[in-house]
């Protein structure tokens, strides 16, 4: 059925378990199935990786040395 909401691993759900939204790719999962990192519950240790380690594409090059850069 279309719409339905249940938990992307193994389909309970709202009525069976509590589903919580993924922080990053915002799909649903149960407390069974959860990985939490840094106080926040994502759908899997892959997502939780990303949301806190992914790069933005369009953020310039840093420079560990750019506060040293004005003397």
């Amino acid at each position: 059925m279309a719409g339905e909401v249940k938990c992307r691993t193994c389909g309970k759900g709202p009525t069976e378990a509590r589903l919580m939204i993924c922080a990053m790719c915002h799909s649903r999962f149960c407390g069974e199935h959860s990985y939490r990192r840094g106080g926040k519950p994502f759908c899997s240790k892959r997502c939780a990786e990303e949301f806190f380690l992914a790069e933005d594409p369009d953020a310039p090059p840093t420079s560990p040395w750019a506060e040293d850069d004005e003397s």
